[in-house]
């Protein structure tokens, strides 16, 4: 391999364009913050510096691993000793039909910039993420869910079209009347195919830009999955969430949270969207974040959260059933209202997982994966439920199911130790024909992967076809499909 400083005197010529993003030697880390690794990042903005960056690296035999804006937990987006290519400086809407909601966007436009242009007129994202700051171009890669995928599909189902730059430089359209097998294999496609230059979407319309939102109080596990199957029939998005700690009775005990868009004629100011998609600087509007974290930190602890969810619960119990109004923003981006908190999972990071089971052992299954987690000590400090359906994309986290999200911060944890565990718990799911979330995924074995996606072959087959010279390559690819 090409030393740091061989490359960046190679690479001059073609950096020297003071308008040119560059390349230059960076540590690198994925949304979990568990691994630095060290790659060549180049952050393009447009087509011509992306086909420069791909002839660099033809040129001196590296690979390329495209990357948005960092929100994959885990080594699909890092490249350890090769090219990351940033694409989030592309993030320019290009085109947006108000009257079919047709949008076409460069790759590294977020979410947040769709929402701010098109919900004012009433139109919205499906499968929208929990993360504002999510690119078009990661949701598509990864195909991505929401708390509304159980009725709409992923994001992958609101893909028209797309642009790839392949490994020859060339730019190809793909779209579900051409080439579907190479459309479907880029959806949910780690970016192992090429770098997608442009996408447009179907927006869905919606009656406002507003939400009723009921939160429900649950006893157990059981009653949560029966409030969320039954709140299917009047409901646009579903999410429970759950006290990991709770065991007995009181297993799987929290709160449902259902929504609907409500039929309003108030229109929402922009002043109002803009702070509603604007992440604050401050805790509560009072408090410094990174200071504050800082100082909360050595009491994040279990057994701070175990008492947290317990008062939580009990006041959610004492308060009933509640409906409200919201902004859908403010309903859907919860997280982002809580600026720096990943500071408190510093400097060790957290391991995410996220693994779906099939929807007639959900009871047992999410049980089960409850219970090992507390007999390993391991509750998720937060913990959620979601509801899905399957979908056509080989590598799509997709199915007829449910999701349990579950954390794991590495502080005063041996790394192995949680390693070893979590193999445990995916020999479990994959054992009853479950799968795991591969964007949130650094630990999932290739074994375990072959039998969580056993149509993994259709999509090397695509890639053999498209990326003859492989390319395009991630940390993850090497771990999972190499």
């Amino acid at each position: 391999m090409i030393k740091e400083r061989e490359l960046t005197r190679v690479f001059q010529p073609i950096a020297g364009d003071a308008n040119n993003p560059g390349l230059k030697w960076e540590t690198v880390m994925a949304w979990a913050e568990t691994r630095k690794t060290r790659s060549l990042v180049a952050r393009p903005t447009s087509l011509e510096e992306c086909q420069a960056v791909l002839g660099f690296a033809r040129q001196h035999g590296l690979t390329v691993c495209p990357r948005g804006a960092g929100h994959s937990y885990a080594d699909a987006i890092l490249n350890n000793g090769e090219i990351v290519l940033d694409m989030s400086r592309m993030n320019r809407i290009l085109t947006w039909d108000r009257e079919n909601g047709e949008l076409v966007v460069e790759p590294g436009v977020t979410f947040a910039q769709i929402l701010s242009k098109v919900l004012l007129a009433r139109w919205t994202l499906s499968a929208c993420v929990g993360g504002m700051g999510v690119t078009v171009a990661g949701a598509v890669s990864n195909d991505v869910h929401g708390k509304d995928s159980w009725k709409v599909g992923n994001f992958g189902n609101h893909v028209l079209a797309l642009k790839l730059l392949t490994s020859q430089g060339e730019v190809v359209t793909v779209d579900r009347n051409g080439d579907y097998e190479l459309f479907r294999s880029v959806v949910a496609g780690l970016g192992l195919l090429g770098v997608l230059v442009e996408v447009t979407l179907q927006l869905q319309r919606v009656p406002s830009a507003f939400v009723e939102v009921t939160t429900i109080p649950v006893r157990d596990l059981n009653e949560s999955l029966e409030v969320m199957e039954r709140a299917k029939e009047s409901s646009d998005f579903i999410i429970s969430w759950v006290d990991a700690f709770a065991n007995g009775k009181g297993l799987g005990r929290g709160t449902v949270e259902i929504a609907r868009w409500l039929d309003v004629r108030e229109d929402i100011d922009s002043l109002e969207l803009e702070r509603s998609l604007t992440v604050p600087r401050s805790i509560f509007g009072l408090f410094p974040a990174t200071f504050t974290w800082s100082m909360v930190r050595p009491f994040f602890r279990p057994r701070m959260i175990q008492v947290a969810n317990a008062a939580k619960y009990r006041r959610d119990q004492w308060g009933g059933r509640r409906t409200g109004k919201a902004l859908f923003t403010d309903f859907n981006f919860m997280l982002n209202k809580i600026p720096g908190w990943k500071h408190l999972y510093r400097p060790y990071g957290y391991l995410e997982f996220q693994p779906m089971i099939p929807r007639h052992k959900g009871n047992e299954m999410l049980a089960e994966i409850l219970n090992m987690c507390r007999t390993e000590q391991a509750q998720s400090l937060l913990c959620a439920v979601k509801s899905h359906k399957p979908s056509d994309f080989p590598l799509s986290y997709a199915g007829d199911g449910y999701s349990i999200g579950i954390d794991i911060a590495l502080r005063g944890r041996d790394r192995q130790s949680v390693v070893r565990f979590t193999r445990r718990l995916y020999d479990y799911v994959a054992g009853q024909g479950g799968m795991a979330f591969l964007a949130k995924d650094e630990t999932l074995p290739r074994d375990l992967f072959v039998q969580m996606y056993p149509r993994y072959q259709e999509f090397l087959q695509v890639k053999r076809r498209v990326d003859s010279r492989n390319l395009f390559v991630s940390d993850m690819y090497r771990r999972l499909l190499a």
